[in-house]
Formats: C-alpha cells, sequence, structure tokens
C-alpha cells in the first residue's frame, strides 16, 4: 500500500537509513566486542524494522522489480564473507547466514503478495495459463507460502520473522496502527519463540545450553517494538544520500569489525 505521511512527520527515507545504520553498527560493536554488554545489543534491536520498512517500500516503489532482486542478491552474497569473518572469525561458515537472504526472501514474498492480489504474474515470456488464470492467484499463494516456509531454514539473521515483518510492512505499513503491528507482532513471535522453546527441554543441561546460546535474544527482542517511533516520523520524502552507502555499509563495517577483533585476539 503506499506510504502516507504523518502529521508529525519530521524523517525523510535517508534520515532513517542513517539512523538504522547508526542503531546497527551499535549492536554489531556490542555482538564481536562486549558480547555480554546488554545495553547495545537492546539498542541496536530497532535497526531490523526499519530496514524491514525500507524493503517494503522498495517493493512498491521500483520500476524494475528484477533488478532490485538481484541487487539485493549480489548484496547477500557479497555479505556473506564479512559476516562470517566479523561473527565467527572465518571467511567461511555455514551454521548462520547474513541479513541480507532475509531482506531478498522478504522482497520476494511482496511481490508475490502482489501478483496474488493482482491474479497477474507480469514475467515475459509465460503462458497464458500460467500467468494470467484462475490458476494465478493459487500459484501465487503457494510461491508467497514456499519463500515463508524456505525462511524457516535459511539460517539467516531474523530468518521467518523478519521475512513477515517485510511483509507486513508491504500489506499494512500505510498507516500509524499496521507500522505498530507490522513492528511488534513478528518481534513478538520471535521473542515467544525463543522463550517458549527454553520450556520443551527434558534435561537440564539442554537447557542451560540453549539459554547461554539465545538468551541475549531473549531479554532484548522486545526493544524492536520501539522502532514504530521512528518510523511513525517518516515523511515519505526520499532525502539526500549516496546510492551505494547503505549496500556498501553493511559488509563493510562488518568487515572492518571482523578484521579489528583478529588483530585484538592476535595481541
Amino acid at each position: 500500500m503506499k506510504y502516507q505521511p504523518k502529521a508529525l512527520a519530521l524523517l525523510n527515507a535517508a534520515d532513517l537509513k542513517y539512523l538504522a545504520a547508526a542503531l546497527m553498527l551499535i549492536d554489531h560493536f556490542g555482538m564481536i566486542f562486549f558480547p555480554q554488554l546488554r545495553v547495545l545489543r537492546m539498542i541496536g534491536r530497532l535497526s531490523m524494522p526499519i530496514w524491514a520498512f525500507f524493503i517494503a517500500q522498495g517493493a512498491l516503489k521500483t520500476h524494475s522489480p528484477g533488478k532490485y532482486a538481484l541487487r539485493l542478491a549480489i548484496f547477500a552474497l557479497v555479505s556473506e564473507p564479512c559476516y562470517d569473518l566479523a561473527r565467527f572469525g572465518q571467511l567461511w561458515e555455514t551454521s548462520m547466514q547474513n541479513v541480507g537472504i532475509t531482506l531478498l526472501l522478504g522482497l520476494l514474498t511482496c511481490y508475490f503478495a502482489t501478483w496474488m492480489q493482482k491474479g497477474e504474474i507480469p514475467v515475459a515470456g509465460l503462458p497464458a495459463w500460467l500467468a494470467k488464470s484462475a490458476f494465478t492467484p493459487v500459484l501465487c499463494f503457494l510461491l508467497t507460502a514456499g519463500v515463508i516456509v524456505l525462511s524457516m531454514f535459511t539460517r539467516s539473521d531474523y530468518g521467518v520473522f523478519g521475512v513477515l515483518a517485510i511483509l507486513m510492512f508491504y500489506l499494512f505499513g500505510d498507516n500509524l496502527i499496521g507500522l505498530f503491528f507490522s513492528c511488534a507482532v513478528p518481534n513478538f513471535i520471535h521473542w515467544y519463540s525463543l522463550l517458549g522453546s527454553s520450556l520443551n527441554f527434558s534435561s537440564f543441561s539442554a537447557l542451560l545450553t540453549f539459554l547461554r546460546r539465545y538468551s541475549m535474544q531473549i531479554s532484548t527482542q522486545w526493544m524492536a517494538v520501539f522502532a514504530f517511533i521512528p518510523l511513525a516520523l517518516y515523511n515519505g520524502a526520499r532525502g539526500q544520500a549516496p546510492k551505494w552507502f547503505f549496500y556498501v555499509f553493511y559488509p563493510g563495517h562488518l568487515l572492518l569489525f571482523g578484521l579489528m577483533h583478529l588483530l585484538l585476539i592476535a595481541l
């Protein structure tokens, strides 16, 4: 849905993206150098909903859906070794993937949801029975559901919860109530799933292992709801920012932090 500026619209897209980048920088600095300092991770929780919102806005506004998806795919591919270096100290690690994969999958769900609403797949070369027929909305629904299910197994940052946030911003983010629930619902589900998982262990040692791994997320994830506040101040304007800055910033700062961490370990 087209975004409608609000009464107290003070921030443009560039302002919000710079804010999200700063919050992400604080989050990753805490994750890598001060992993037990929860306040840094709590501050960083506000970043992802802002990026999710702008992926949804990009899906609405882009004139080249295929090129936009390709840019995100390249972004995710380039970011992966930088993410692995920063988080695991090596250039290749399959246990977790970077958030670019989540953003790409979220973008695809927006495309498929639009095709489902229109009952048409605007892809050149498709046969008519597939591109526009009574079967088309069903196919698009299956594609949307398939990407959401796939996101549960990619092990990328935020995973299915990030994909759901992007889709909710795309469908409902044109008003304050929609913005709030798009921030709140996926993150509440994420928080509750982590907390609920801790109740399913039969052995105390398994529970302790789980809590050691996820206690930071359980205790900080709820902060993401407060991303609603800056998003509510969005005025719909683009603002001024270098075109490729935010694509470069994510892998660039992770690469820098990863190298700094390795240097500190070596000293």
